[in-house]
């Protein structure tokens, strides 16, 4: 009996032995984590004291922008494996690879960790690459549905083209969808090509709405409202913000070789007819004025009926095309080659971004809109400053920019076996 006490004693004794060390406030435990929090707390100064490095110089204060925040990282952490993404938003992602923990940099210089298990983790650590493919599926549009009833009576009334019918717009279930990048701290994709169906749109009615209409469509036929924050047509600032190419130079050839470099501004005293829209352009002037609300290329926020004038003196544009033929060395990583412009099989499609682009010659003004066209970034005219109009039905490109907090199963992430979302 005694022998028996004793055992269960030392069992006892032995349960609370194992408990203290290695329960959830167990000395093992608390010691893993108090390791845990000084290591989090090291990376948070050495961030801290890396921002300071970068924005202050011998010339002045510096802004924080990634090359610099990196290099001031490497200096604290000896070279080790750190990464600094931009967020495009105004705050930064430092990640440390050693420990695989991420922070993020908000716009007040506030330091916060940030988890490595969501899908935006796992991208933004480089678990999940971009250009993997995605399973979303849109919810199915209902073709008698007010939302796709009223998409069509936009397009026409407000696309200058009738020929938009039921039967020439339509969702495509069969678009697939990859990784296209992390946008204002949120995961967007891209349909893995161009749509089939087209948008038609012609004259200055097309170029009024040309980037109201592509959304809303998008909006309307690509919509999930479990999994995503917002839909849209790709945008020419989708493009130029991967680019290594610097189309800031670029210079489109006139007839009399009499080139206008991207960003030129002229002031045209003859041909001043303009669409509506024009008056609210950032890159344009009437008679010398400008209006106080303007819209910058990419943007819109309400339809506009037809309407066409004439300038008492003049039009003053600046010249926002820009043409190239894309090769894999212009983009900052060959994915955006891919995505963009060419998948491996050929060029992609003809497809119209929501981006208005004023195109400059030497006596008109051409109101264009945006395009990728035979590995081109290009744009197409849809009136001029000569009152002239043209049009076309052009095929669009969705993005998806998903909700906050999303996870993946973990498959393949090809396109026979997509990540699935949850």
């Amino acid at each position: 009996m005694a022998l028996i006490v004793t055992i269960i004693v030392l069992l006892i004794l032995a349960g609370i032995s194992i408990a203290m060390l290695t329960g959830n406030n167990g000395i093992l435990t608390q010691a893993t984590n108090a390791e845990k929090e000084t290591g989090i707390a090291k990376e948070k100064e050495i961030i801290s004291l890396a921002v300071s490095d970068a924005q202050i110089k011998d010339d002045g204060y510096e802004k924080l922008n990634k090359t610099n925040l990196q290099e001031a990282i490497n200096k604290y952490t000896e070279n080790l494996d750190t990464k600094v993404m931009d967020n495009n938003d105004g705050s930064f992602t430092v990640l440390f690879n050693s420990t695989n923990r991420m922070y993020k940099i908000d716009n007040n210089g506030n330091i916060s960790e940030e988890s490595t298990e969501t899908l935006l983790g796992q991208v933004k650590s480089g678990k999940i690459k971009l250009g993997s493919y995605i399973e979303y599926l849109p919810e199915t549009t209902d073709l008698n549905s007010t939302n796709f009833s009223k998409l069509i009576e936009d397009l026409k009334n407000y696309s200058g083209d009738l020929n938009n019918e039921n039967q020439t717009l339509n969702q495509e279930l069969s678009l697939k969808w990859k990784i296209l990048d992390v946008n204002d701290n949120k995961i967007r994709l891209i349909s893995d090509k161009p749509t089939t169906y087209k948008i038609s749109l012609y004259g200055q009615l097309g170029y009024n709405n040309g980037v109201y209409l592509p959304d809303e469509a998008c909006k309307v036929l690509y919509n999930n409202t479990t999994y995503a924050n917002s839909v849209e047509n790709l945008k020419i600032e989708d493009i130029q913000k991967h680019l290594k190419y610097d189309y800031t130079q670029n210079e489109t050839v006139q007839s009399g070789n009499n080139p206008v470099k991207y960003g030129e501004i002229r002031t045209y005293t003859g041909n001043k007819y303009f669409p509506n829209i024009f008056r609210y352009e950032e890159n344009g002037k009437i008679d010398d004025k400008q209006a106080s609300n303007v819209w910058n290329n990419s943007s819109q926020n309400m339809l506009l009926n037809e309407k066409v004038e004439e300038a008492k003196k003049s039009i003053t544009a600046k010249h926002m095309h820009w043409y190239k033929q894309m090769e894999e060395e212009d983009f900052e990583d060959k994915v955006y080659y891919e995505l963009f412009i060419n998948n491996g099989e050929g060029v992609y499609n003809t497809y119209l971004l929501s981006s208005r682009c004023l195109y400059l010659s030497n006596e008109t003004v051409a109101f264009n809109i945006y395009k990728i066209s035979k590995g081109n970034v290009d744009s197409h005219s849809f009136y001029s400053s000569k009152n002239i109009s043209e049009g076309t039905p052009i095929a669009f490109r969705p993005v998806i920019t998903l909700n906050d907090n999303l996870s993946i199963v973990s498959v393949e992430g090809t396109e026979a076996e997509p990540y699935k979302l949850q």
